[in-house]
């Protein structure tokens, strides 16, 4: 049999909602990829901030959320009486040197109704009317049908506030801004503008995860923290199809921020060439740099681990790695059955053994998450193991340090680790303890062993539904 000869499969694509494994064709893919030394890189998701929107849940997959880069792109319309709208768009197009009649398509048809017509609905628009004029539209999907009608130019509301490349005079608008140009139509009897130069502009809040990027917690399997990470993915230059004027498009999404860790995990890759996907995993997520959860609300459920960090990355310290036995035993205490199980790994001699002690919380993963009863006193207990993979011939000690909120009591045992040699596998538990939290909250914490050198960040959430 030929060598696959792939070290990162890099998917940006996912589904709208979380499946359970066994009907999740990408994280059944991924299980067979990950048994092969194959580490898989997905899409979040891009459905925003609602709670539990991830679509990418299986934990032999490395689930990549996006964020804002500090360059924004944008568009600005400036209107007759000189005010000035500020637009999301990348214009293409030559503008117009001088200002144009600007016209709204409510009263604009014949054949629709009012409502119809405002939102530019298909066929309802007047093409002499619109023609050669820029048609304001209270609907997303009306530019098509304001173009079709031979409009020089479309104003629209914006789905999600980022710019995107656009091949005619299109800009899309924020509420406040297209509320401005609402109430400018109706001020004057002669309303006119005229598309200026996209143009860039510094995003000093970034970075922040982005509105779009889907958030946890995990509905499928609920101690598994996802998002595992986050990394670029606003207005990103990339390649694109030929259809378009340009082999070049500016895009957003978690589409965009995936090939920016499956890029990073070939990096590291390429210095550890025997790690299993999972230690790649793992030094990605432990290296991330933290983010701000008063700046992101949702917290991990937002960002996971934290940003991307490449060149971290490239010397861990140490890793939570995992085999393909650790993720059956992870089924197993998930209350998977055989059947299901093959289905997922293609494994048919595994069995799982009544007397397998632990819970689906102590797979080794480079997180910790549980759900615990609301408005009850909890106590959870992880489990880990942590392999050194840091400079040979030494001998390394570890200490722990713990960083949480006064709601939650947090325990490492034992607090000081000794490696003497590279590949030593050390074991460590995380005792939480808290009072309660009512329905649908989260506390954050973290825990960091540190040598001195390395920084190995693992994060700690305790939820409710």
């Amino acid at each position: 049999m030929m060598p696959l000869r792939v070290d990162i499969l890099s998917l940006s694509i996912g589904g709208e909602v979380a499946q359970p494994f066994e009907q999740d064709v990408i994280a059944i893919g991924a299980f067979h990829a990950f048994k092969k030394g194959i580490l898989t890189v997905q899409s979040a998701g891009n459905r925003g901030n609602t709670r539990s929107a991830v679509s990418s849940v299986a934990p032999w997959v490395l689930s990549v959320g996006a964020t804002s880069t500090d360059r924004h792109i944008m568009d600005q319309v400036l209107l007759r009486n000189h005010q000035t709208l500020v637009g999301f768009s990348i214009n293409r197009f030559e503008t117009s040197k001088h200002m144009l009649p600007l016209v709204y398509g409510k009263g604009r048809t014949f054949t629709c109704s009012e409502e119809e017509a405002m939102s530019c609905y298909p066929g309802c628009l007047n093409s002499p009317i619109v023609k050669g004029k820029i048609v304001v539209c209270d609907d997303f999907n009306g530019k098509a049908e304001a173009f079709s009608a031979g409009a020089f130019g479309v104003l629209t509301p914006i789905r999600r506030e980022v710019s995107m490349v656009t091949d005619q005079p299109w800009t899309g608008l924020d509420f406040q801004n297209f509320q401005t140009l609402i109430l400018y139509l109706n001020s004057t009897r002669f309303p006119q503008a005229k598309f200026l130069k996209s143009k860039e502009i510094r995003n000093t809040s970034a970075p922040l995860v982005a509105p779009y990027s889907s958030r946890g917690p995990n509905i499928i399997a609920p101690s598994i923290l996802k998002p595992d990470i986050v990394a670029p993915g606003a207005e990103i230059l990339a390649a694109y199809p030929s259809q378009h004027s340009s082999p070049f498009y500016i895009n957003s999404g978690t589409s965009m921020s995936c090939p920016h860790v499956s890029g990073a995990s070939a990096y590291v890759k390429a210095l550890y060439t025997n790690w299993s996907p999972a230690a790649l995993k793992s030094a990605l997520m432990t290296t991330a740099t933290a983010m701000s959860p008063s700046e992101n609300p949702e917290a991990e459920f937002a960002y996971g681990s934290g940003l991307l960090n490449p060149v971290k990355a490239t010397n861990p310290g140490l890793i939570y790695d995992a085999s393909e036995e650790d993720y059956l035993l992870f089924l197993c205490q998930s209350g998977y059955k055989k059947d299901l199980m093959v289905l997922i790994s293609g494994n048919i001699s595994y069995i799982c053994q009544k007397e397998e002690e632990g819970s689906s919380i102590d797979v080794n993963y480079p997180a910790m998450q549980a759900m615990v009863a609301a408005e009850k006193p909890y106590n959870v207990t992880f489990k880990r193991l942590v392999t050194n993979v840091g400079v040979a011939g030494t001998t390394t000690t570890y200490t722990v340090k713990v960083a949480t909120t006064k709601s939650m009591e947090v325990k490492v045992m034992p607090n000081l680790l000794t490696f003497e040699a590279v590949k030593e596998i050390k074991s460590f538990e995380v005792n939480v303890v808290g009072k309660g939290l009512s329905s649908s909250s989260q506390l954050s914490g973290s825990l960091l062993w540190f040598d001195g050198v390395h920084q190995v960040r693992t994060s700690i959430v305790i939820y409710t539904h």
